[in-house]
């Protein structure tokens, strides 16, 4: 063997060596990611030590993760790590649209992940809101892998200024895997929280949601309109025509509510609506009040009880008392039927 061939099979060894060194920090670290996220009841605390072992992986300047809106029009920066000396930038980056980096997204598509070598030398176009963008975080190269969620991107998770193992993506696209876990998570919890305070059938606010409204003003030095709102005739509607008619009924008379009261509107029995109207002077108040009471129709007619007051005290008292007004109106429309 020659002297040239036994240097070229040293460099071979040499490469494999590193090559395997590499594949074991990326376990070693990836193994710690598992460890931190697992170990941590605080998603938050666990999102944070995971970018810090992303950002130290590639010795970035900074690891952060952006999610988008519901209709992938808007993103956010919601979560960020900074090495010392690199100023935070999370506070900044908010409610920024998702077509400034559409040229990302073609490259999660067709790659998988998207990287910039050098912003001044990977053709990006100066006049561009995404050089803009970079070039005011002071970043010129950074990693990026998309979050998705049934076929659906959701954001990515991306290093800033990297400075190893920069074509190792498996680190941050394994960790992208925990990352939309959280998501999905969170999203989930967003969902039953919105479930447990809503109405199914109108959308509006259920009981649950009412006392937590009422318990919120409670003692608030603002004004408030009280209105109590009880569909005429649902009971004998059900029991003539089935509860899908009376069911019709119901959201009949939540949409008639809505063209006057876009707000605060509680469904808290079957037939039974409150709106709160915290911080409305007396006399729109009496406007809307009377508006409503002339929109219903041979078809949907409700009892109504108003009342205003100067500040928030004693709601429940005051619904109670606005409860009783909607009794007289009732008993006059009732009334009125019978002469008739």
């Amino acid at each position: 063997m020659s002297m040239e061939e036994l240097k070229d099979d040293i460099a071979d060894i040499d490469r494999c060596r590193a090559e395997l060194k590499r594949k074991i920090l990326t376990e070693e670290t990836l193994v710690k990611c598992i460890h931190t996220f697992y170990e941590h009841n605080d998603m938050d605390i666990a999102i944070d030590n995971l970018l810090s072992l992303v950002a130290g992986f590639y010795k970035a300047d900074r690891s952060y993760i952006f999610e988008f809106d519901d209709n992938a029009e808007l993103m956010d920066n919601t979560y960020e790590w900074c090495k010392d000396g690199v100023e935070p930038e999370i506070q900044m980056l908010k409610g920024i649209e998702v077509s400034v980096i559409s040229r990302w997204v073609k490259e999660f598509e067709e790659n998988g992940s998207f990287y910039i070598s050098s912003r001044e030398e990977d053709g990006l176009d100066p006049e561009s809101v995404e050089y803009a963008l970079l070039k005011q975080q002071g970043i010129d190269s950074l990693l990026a892998t998309p979050l998705k969620i049934g076929g659906k991107y959701v954001g990515f998770l991306g290093v800033d200024n990297p400075m190893e193992n920069m074509d190792l993506f498996v680190l941050l696209q394994s960790v992208a895997a925990f990352v939309i876990n959280d998501i999905q998570r969170r999203r989930d919890m967003v969902r039953l929280e919105s479930l447990s305070y809503t109405d199914r059938l109108t959308g509006v606010g259920n009981r649950h949601a009412y006392v937590r409204y009422m318990e919120m003003l409670e003692g608030k030095q603002c004004p408030l309109g009280i209105v109590f709102v009880d569909i005429n005739g649902l009971k004998i509607a059900n029991d003539r025509h089935g509860h899908e008619y009376g069911d019709w009924m119901i959201v009949q008379t939540t949409d008639i509510i809505g063209r006057y009261f876009s707000e605060s509107i509680f469904r808290i029995g079957g037939d039974e609506f409150v709106i709160l109207c915290p911080d409305i002077d007396k006399c729109g108040f009496e406007k809307k009040v009377a508006s409503l009471k002339s929109a219903w129709t041979a078809e949907v007619a409700a009892s109504v009880g108003s009342k205003w007051l100067e500040k928030c005290d004693n709601i429940e008292e005051q619904v109670a008392d606005t409860d009783r007004l909607m009794y007289v109106d009732k008993e006059k429309y009732y009334n009125s039927r019978d002469a008739r």
